[in-house]
């Protein structure tokens, strides 16, 4: 992604932008802003704190703070996830007329961009999980020397499914329920394997019903399973199904899903006043509907934003952010929150709030700069296993 001035007047490239060229630029270029987001998302210090050397940090600072890490953390970069989703039921019905040989095709296609990845980052992040017996690491990683590994088959196989009741095993901490693998962002190229699998049903659905399957699979996804099943598996795999198939419907109906939602031209003005209603209100019973909101609005807003900058020739894309979006995607998760404490161990930071809200900037800018360069070593050195990790993209 660059963004800079362009040497063509916004008019004459508004003109000769054809649809199908914003629409594809449109996705290439907000891949790596969503990636960021994703990364925000997943150092959230209001959610899971931070201790080293015998101190809590972000214990009892200025409200300020956690509306800060809430806004960043949780609101802004809330339809990230969602989005990608979107973009992956798009793209796997664009411009094919959809039949058992192509789904059996693009089935065998998924195994090299999807399984394969997916088994190896997590049995990667299970070989890191070792490195905590590792003397050195007990010192700056906390709870490291009172963890155990048990292999036995569950264990294993919890690798891929619930990374709380996995290899690792935390003395006196009861096993819990959580449907994320040991590489926990890699939940969303599992629940993408999930509706790959039901996308025949998924294509029937929306070629019988149009656009009211999709809101019934929002339904589903926004009010039903929060009811019934919250927060466990089905509420991850009811956001994948509804987001996919939401991209699927423009697919399938031949639609540019980027001028349909640029139709929608209420969203960026109504986006600023419900986020920040979101952000102030967690906790509370009524965040659930707003949460949903900021999202749906999220995802139209970005939208029209990223592809009015395209077109005016304000922002283009750059294949430099654009190729890593996945390693970073797969390899952050694994490292940055022990790049965080073992920071935190080193440096010694002070408790306080406007140094760990520097701190909190930092770390996410930090942890996307060291994959971007694995990314670039291993694509340069180990071309062959970059594109094992990356599905070839």
């Amino acid at each position: 992604m660059s963004v800079g001035a362009d040497t063509v007047g916004s008019e004459t490239v508004r003109q000769i932008m054809p649809d199908d060229e914003l629409q594809s630029k449109t996705i290439s270029f907000l891949r790596f802003p969503l990636i960021v987001g994703v990364v925000f998302i997943h150092f959230n210090l209001v959610k899971i704190g931070l201790a080293a050397h015998g101190v809590n940090y972000c214990a009892g600072y200025p409200d300020w703070f956690y509306l800060l890490v809430r806004f960043f953390s949780e609101v802004l970069p809330s339809m990230a996830v969602p989005m990608f989703f979107l973009f992956s039921g798009y793209l796997f019905f664009y411009r094919t007329e959809f039949d058992g040989n192509v789904y059996r095709s693009k089935l065998r296609k998924r195994i090299n961009t999807l399984l394969i990845p997916f088994i190896l980052w997590n049995v990667i992040g299970a070989l890191m999980i070792a490195m905590y017996k590792i003397p050195f690491l007990q010192a700056v990683l906390p709870g490291a020397a009172n963890a155990d590994i048990e292999l036995s088959p569950m264990r294993i196989l919890n690798i891929f499914y619930n990374k709380d009741n996995s290899i690792l095993v935390q003395a006196a901490s009861p096993a819990r329920n959580t449907p994320y693998p040991i590489d926990a962002p890699l939940w969303f190229v599992r629940e993408v394997m999930a509706v790959v699998i039901l996308t025949p049903v998924i294509f029937l659905s929306i070629k019988k019903m149009g656009g009211w399957f999709v809101v019934l699979a929002g339904i589903v996804w926004a009010v039903v399973i929060p009811m019934v099943m919250p927060g466990g598996y089905f509420s991850l795999l009811s956001r994948a199904l509804f987001f996919f198939s939401w991209g699927a419907y423009y697919s399938i109906g031949k639609l540019n899903f980027v001028g349909e939602l640029r139709k929608l031209k209420f969203a960026p003005y109504a986006y600023l006043p419900f986020s920040i209603a979101d952000t102030l209100t967690k906790g509370l019973t009524i965040n659930i509907f707003l949460r949903d909101a900021v999202i749906l609005l999220g995802i139209i807003t970005v939208v029209i934003i990223a592809a009015s900058l395209l077109e005016t020739g304000k922002a283009r894309v750059n294949s430099l952010f654009v190729k890593p979006v996945f390693f970073i995607f797969a390899l952050h998760g694994l490292i940055m929150q022990n790049i965080g404490k073992m920071l935190v161990s080193i440096l010694h930071l002070p408790d306080n709030a406007l140094v760990m809200t520097v701190f909190y900037f930092a770390i996410p800018i930090v942890t996307i700069a060291a994959c971007m360069a694995v990314y670039m070593l291993i694509n340069k050195y180990l071309p062959a296993i970059c594109r094992l990790l990356t599905g070839n993209r």
